[in-house]
């Protein structure tokens, strides 16, 4: 269809000049008439009116919400939109307006006739649609080349943690693909980012005119020029009322509500600006209510949200405006550390803040005092739940600041990039944390690089320990899934699971060492690089995501794995004379329970809290190692839970015997997985459970670790 795009407050504001006295359809065709004379395009009115009669347009009238409130203005607006469908019975007509404006009784048209509906945020699919539409439509208009590669990098930019909540709000989304447009990509600094899309949302407010009660236009643009000032003071008032109104707003629970800005606030705020404003100043008082005037004619940095009550367009901004304000404070260091204390909420503000020194005010210094304050020498209590947390925001800063920038000014500097990784190895085991906020640690620590031994491999020496699963085992299993509210699987599906476990037996095994890790992103990319062997699906290319170097390596097929064991054996066995493999079936489940026959790594009982398991909620892989608490008797980590794990046995019934054919390594049918996923419940993450599956299968909760014979 033909789009016919009418801007609503343009045909008020042509009526209310011209003194045009039509009503109705009468009043639409004479102003389409006069909007294309303007554009000298008068020869097409007759097919465009036609294409609206015979259906094949779609007339878009937008901004219902921006008609001023004057004499008979709206009505007569109102009148033309409800005379259309008469007029036009076979075209599709779209009528806009805001959600707020709409809750009021004279904004709205008979809803016997016109269906309401409420923009939604965009999904992922959607969010993709959106951006090829984009860069096709610049194509189409030779303003950029090669679309296909510009889709691919804006689509991977806004799937980032903290830019996929904004790119679900259409206004958000253009802005940010406008900022790649422009600069051919998304800033790597957030607060970069954040500040070019803040321009770009003034900028909104810049297009708008505004007409007063006798019809005189003015724009914003006019309105700083007469008070002699520009964006930025306006700027440095929407930070202090933003901070001001996320330290009102900092009790709330919820992470994406904004805080409230009382409109007599922002009235006083703005009226500041004004050269010697006062109270006797009436000027003052109607310069800035012109200013909010405009604010709610169009959305920017500030969305009217009920009557006299603003807010920002996002958490995101109120966080980034608040912690511009705070950048400036004196006492940077102090303030901010007083702040973290009160818990997560100030959080983001904080490493904003540290985001516009470094990016905008280039004061390193400023922000490694506060990592040094947040990090100190001294190591927190372990039960302090505070000091382990300002740990993690230190790291965060940190990489605000970037590490390589850090290590390069001075002895400061360099110190803080050694101590803070070594704390944040430890702060993702502490205990006193929640697992949620322990998997953001080590991602922090997995983008500044992860200190520890991640080769480690621990001896076992040889012994013989039970295997499998016994009837009163499995009867208590069974009785323990199905007591879980949540479960969803019936008790034929868990016994048909534990049929594979029995029947229980003993196995002997001689010395070997297993890998006290899974494989990590980090390790298994050393060794795509060596070997140009295929990376994995969800990689960038030949490159790991920072945030996953130190989880376990997924998307690998048991040929992969056994790849990596090869390559590992000529390069680091080269030094230390081993043999590196898959572990046997048998060896991985000595490693998992020892030889006292318990259920899970660390006992009998399950606990969420020492496991990645689904009902710990993270709903994905973690950091290698997170949970120590849940460590194996030998000191094995991640044997429950994070990701199941290849093992070299080939699918065979129980009672395991190593001589039958199973660890014959020809790569044919189905091999065994080990110790469950993140996706899986309490009785798939059991030190007994296994597995099986064809040894071309590759999946996103697929790993495997290494073993070697001998200790």
């Amino acid at each position: 269809m033909l789009p016919v795009p009418i801007v609503l407050r343009e045909v008020a504001a042509w009526f209310q000049t011209t003194q045009y006295n039509q009503h109705g359809v009468g009043l639409f065709r004479a102003y389409v008439e006069y909007w294309l004379t303007q554009q000298d395009l008068g020869d097409f009115e007759e097919l465009l009116l036609d294409s609206l009669y015979d259906g094949n347009a779609l007339l878009l009238l937008d901004g219902l919400d921006e008609v001023p409130l004057v004499d008979d203005v709206l009505g007569r607006i109102k009148a033309m939109i409800e005379d259309l469908p008469r007029a036009y019975p076979q075209s599709t007509i779209l009528v806009t307006c805001r959600v707020l404006s709409y809750q009021d009784r004279r904004w709205q048209l008979d809803e016997s006739a016109w269906a309401n509906f409420e923009l939604d945020k965009l999904n992922q699919e959607q969010i993709d649609g959106f951006i090829e539409a984009w860069h096709s439509q610049l194509a189409v208009v030779n303003a950029v080349k090669n679309p296909e590669i510009l889709n691919a990098k804006l689509s991977q930019a806004v799937r980032r943690s903290d830019l996929i909540r904004l790119a679900r709000n259409p206004l958000l989304l253009t802005v940010m693909a406008l900022v790649h447009t422009h600069k051919g990509a998304l800033p790597d600094a957030r607060a970069v980012l954040y500040e070019d899309v803040v321009d770009l949302l003034l900028w909104r407010w810049d297009a708008i005119r505004h007409s007063d009660t006798r019809g005189n236009e003015t724009t914003w643009r006019q309105l700083l020029q007469e008070a002699d000032l520009t964006d930025d003071d306006v700027k440095e008032t929407l930070w202090r009322l933003a901070y001001d109104a996320h330290a009102k707003a900092s009790t709330q629970e919820d992470s994406e509500t904004t805080a409230d800005v009382a409109e007599q606030e922002l009235l006083e705020g703005l009226r500041m600006l004004y050269p010697e404003a006062n109270e006797h100043k009436p000027d003052s008082l109607k310069w800035a209510a012109s200013l909010i005037e405009i604010i709610k004619l169009r959305a920017g940095l500030l969305v009217e949200s009920r009557p006299l009550v603003y807010t920002f367009p996002h958490r995101t901004f109120q966080e980034y405006l608040a912690g511009c304000h705070l950048s400036q404070h004196p006492d940077f260091a102090p303030k901010s550390v007083k702040l973290a204390k009160q818990g997560a909420y100030w959080r983001e503000a904080i490493r904003l803040a540290v985001g516009r020194l470094v990016h905008y005010n280039r004061d390193i210094d400023k922000s490694l005092i506060l990592v040094s304050e947040l990090c100190p020498t001294g190591v927190p209590d372990e039960a302090d739940e505070s000091g382990w947390r300002q740990v993690g925001l230190a790291g965060e800063c940190l990489l605000e600041i970037g590490v390589a920038r850090a290590a390069r000014r001075h002895t400061t500097g360099r110190e803080l990039v050694e101590r803070v990784p070594d704390r944040l190895s430890v702060a993702i085991t502490i205990d006193a944390l929640e697992p949620r906020e322990r998997v953001e640690i080590g991602n922090v620590l997995s983008r500044i690089g992860d200190p520890r031994d991640l080769d480690e491999m621990i001896p076992i020496r040889a012994d013989t320990f039970t295997m499998g699963t016994s009837d009163a085992e499995e009867e208590e299993a069974v009785r323990s899934q199905m007591s879980v509210e949540s479960f969803t699987f019936g008790e034929d599906r868990v016994r048909s699971w534990i049929k594979d476990e029995k029947p229980q037996h003993t196995v002997k095994l001689a010395d070997f060492s297993i890998a006290k890790y899974p494989v990590t992103n980090g390790q298994y990319e050393a060794f795509v690089n060596a070997t140009d062997h295929k990376p994995p699906q969800h990689w960038q290319g030949k490159t790991v995501p920072l945030e996953l170097r130190n989880h376990p390596v997924v998307y690998v097929s048991w040929h992969d794995a056994v790849a990596y064991c090869t390559w590992l054996t000529v390069t680091k066995g080269a030094e230390d004379g081993k043999l590196y493999r898959l572990p046997s079936e048998a060896e991985w489940e000595m490693a998992a329970r020892g030889t006292d026959k318990r259920l899970y790594p660390w006992g009998n009982e399950f606990d969420a809290t020492k496991c990645n398991a689904s009902e710990t909620a993270i709903n994905g892989t973690s950091t290698v190692g997170l949970f120590l608490q849940g460590a194996s008797p030998f000191g094995c980590l991640d044997m429950a839970g994070n990701v199941d794990e290849w093992c070299s046995t080939e699918r065979r019934d129980y009672p395991h015997k190593a001589d039958d054919g199973r660890e014959s390594m020809s790569g044919e049918g189905r091999c065994v997985l080990r110790g469950g996923a993140f996706l899986d419940p309490r009785d798939l993450v059991r030190c007994a459970s296994r597995l099986s599956i064809d040894t071309d299968f590759m999946s996103s909760h697929i790993g495997f670790r290494c073993a070697s014979p001998g200790c």
